[in-house]
């Protein structure tokens, strides 16, 4: 493994990042207060979206989606907050409260193009919103309880559009023609953070440095663990398939095909909270922490050699060096990774799922500092200023 180059830069705001997307205009994110900020790389600067979250009240937002062209970035939040951003034209639309919904929306999933994109949200009380967007406009679908009335953590929208959700009961539910159908976990006994719906299987992050994989095949649940601390993100890149991790303690993981589960030291103590990937790969958490690396797609063996924090410190730029990709190995023991190192654990054979591990690896890190200048202020009718 190369060593992995940490800066530290101005982040837009020293508060908690909840969450990150990767759009044609940057990675977006969201923090304290309702705000959302865009990073352009053109100017090597946070822009601010003037006015707090989808309408005019600064209700708190707490998740992301994006579009699949990267054009259009949804927001939901406290209070039934619910709207999208265009952010080729910086055009703010509210659509807050939808069918006289006012519970706080948890988490969001987009899947399509804007324009035609069909949106799944869920709030608090467990209930699941679809909505498709049409040349008229917004048409609301019929409310759902997968869970029956736990609350729904996360959502994710597969490459075919289904949505695979998870609850605070530890279960996994996945949408069908017919409705909302439980896919487990058996036995999981842990709190569950995250999801990712693929084609051929879903990947759930959870406490204790477990990732649960489910083979759609087998309609089987495989536990990973790849590290001690909780997995707050899963994500996907989009190009090769390799899967990107963000944990708790400033911990950062790549699963590759040959190599199976890599673990990124990136000198970070902040707790990432969500995870994207993109031109840049983006990990954002508290205190305003934003950690970044470019992958290189040319690459075939090596971890990637640059990682950018954007903390709430800064100083001059330092351009980040191209990084990499790889492969996944699977056998026979659950793994923990720790500094690079793979430590075999007994199998618990009290649950009901098989155990397999993968292949980790970590890197040195060395420390320097960076950032933008400053924050430009943008209204949700397309006009800014700085």
């Amino acid at each position: 493994m190369g060593d992995i180059d940490i800066q530290e830069v101005a982040s837009p705001t020293d508060g908690e990042l909840r969450d990150v997307v990767s759009t044609v205009r940057g990675p977006v994110v969201i923090g304290p207060e309702g705000t959302v900020f865009a990073y352009d790389d053109r100017t090597d600067e946070w822009e601010q979206f003037r006015g707090a979250g989808p309408g005019a009240d600064p209700h708190e937002l707490n998740a992301l989606a994006v579009t699949d062209d990267g054009r259009r970035v949804w927001l939901a939040g406290a209070a039934g907050a619910l709207g999208h951003l265009d952010l080729d034209r910086y055009r703010k639309t509210d659509y807050t409260a939808p069918m006289e919904k006012t519970s706080t929306w948890e988490t969001i999933a987009v899947h399509g193009d804007r324009g035609s994109e069909t949106v799944r949200v869920a709030n608090g009380s467990g209930e699941v919103l679809p909505i498709t967007l049409t040349d008229d406009g917004p048409e609301w679908g019929e409310v759902m309880e997968p869970g029956h009335g736990s609350t729904l953590g996360e959502l994710s929208a597969g490459p075919s559009g289904r949505c695979v959700a998870v609850d605070t009961n530890s279960e996994v539910y996945e949408e069908t023609a017919d409705g909302w159908e439980y896919r487990g976990i058996p036995n999981a006994q842990v709190n569950l953070n995250d999801v990712l719906a693929l084609d051929d299987e879903i990947l759930v992050g959870a406490n204790d440095g477990l990732v649960f994989r489910y083979d759609r095949d087998l309609d089987n649940w495989t536990p990973t663990r790849i590290g001690e601390n909780a997995i707050r993100a899963v994500a996907r890149r989009q190009r090769d398939d390799v899967v990107l991790v963000a944990s708790a303690e400033g911990t950062l993981f790549e699963r590759r095909p040959v190599e199976g589960w890599v673990r990124l030291e990136t000198d970070v103590e902040s707790d990432f909270f969500a995870v994207t990937d993109g031109p840049e790969h983006v990990a954002v958490g508290e205190d305003g922490v934003v950690a970044v690396y470019e992958p290189d797609s040319d690459a075939v063996a090596d971890p990637p050699d640059e990682w950018v924090e954007r903390g709430a410190k800064q100083s001059d730029s330092v351009p980040a060096e191209r990084s990499t990709d790889t492969n996944d190995e699977s056998g026979d023991t659950t793994t923990d990774t720790t500094d690079g190192e793979a430590v075999e654990e007994p199998v618990d054979t009290s649950t009901t799922y098989s155990t397999s591990d993968s292949t980790a690896d970590s890197a040195s890190s060395q420390s320097t500092t960076t950032g933008p200048e400053s924050v430009t202020e943008i209204d949700g009718d397309g006009s800014s200023d700085t």
